[in-house]
Parts: structure tokens; sequence; C-alpha cells
């Protein structure tokens, strides 16, 4: 049996994400955590398990504008609670092991605001182009038709 802790509602597919842990005859949800204690004491009290207002180390987030990207290899943690960047992974080939944090990443980007008046002013293309935008404008169309909607959209739309 997989125990699964659900970490955050906040996330749009949040419903989903319970529903086919609930579904699958070899999950099981056994803790709830979320940054709005108010909102993850009811789901927990929903889905009859714990609610845990504080995790450990390596954990969820207290934010919902960090980036975290979980794989069958490893997982990526981008912002946090002190702005870093974090990696596990499978394929370090046992060097290192649990979260390390990466000592060379390359420069941030400028802000899309600062690439956009740099090209206004310079004629210096933005990193981010129209169709970066157009379809980070239609993701975020999905995501709040799919949170109106309580069920998956598909893109295109």
């Amino acid at each position: 049996m997989v125990n699964v802790a659900l970490l955050s509602f906040w996330h749009v597919r949040a419903k989903d994400y319970a529903r086919a842990v609930q579904n699958h005859p070899g999950a099981r949800i056994t803790v709830v955590w979320d940054e709005d204690e108010a909102r993850g004491k009811a789901w927990a009290e929903q889905l009859g398990v714990p609610f845990r207002a504080r995790l450990g180390a390596g954990g969820a987030t207290n934010s919902p504008f960090t980036l975290e990207v979980y794989g069958t290899e490893g997982a990526l943690v981008v912002g946090g609670p002190d702005g870093g960047v974090w990696l596990n992974s499978r394929r370090s080939g046992g060097a290192v092991s649990g979260w390390v944090r990466p000592q060379k990443l390359p420069p941030d980007d400028p802000s899309p605001m600062e690439q956009w008046i740099r090209a206004i002013e310079t004629g210096t293309p933005p990193l981010i182009s129209l169709q970066d935008g157009r379809d980070q404008t239609e993701l975020m169309e999905a995501a709040a038709r799919s949170t109106a909607l309580d069920r998956p959209v598909d893109l295109p739309l």
C-alpha cells in the first residue's frame, strides 16, 4: 500500500489528485498539509485523515509561487522558504543523497518587464516571445476553467 500525503489544496488539480488516490486500490491518503490551515483542516476532515500544520525539511514550501517538479528519477524545487534551488536525484550514482543545493547555476534572466523595456529602448529581442505570452495566457485560462468546472480541461482550448 502506498501512503500519500496531500500537500496543498491550492493547486487547481488537487481534487483530481485526491480522487485518483482514493480510487486506486494500491494507495491511500494518510495526511493533509496546506499553507492555509483552515482549508487544510477542512480537507483533512472531509477525507477522514489527520491534518499536519508543519512539515519537516525537504517537504512542501509555504508558497504557491514556488515551482515544484517531481518525476520518477528525482525532484526539483525552485523558490521555497529561502528562495533557492534544491535538487534530489536518483541519478547521482550514489555521490550524493537527499536534497542538495546546486552551487553553480546560470545567472537569472532579467524580469519580463526589464526585458520588454530593454526591447523597446534598444531593440534587443526579449527572451520571452509573444507566443510564450499567448501560451501562458491559455494555460492560465485553462486552469481557471478547470477550477470553475471542477474537472480537467484539455489543451489547446
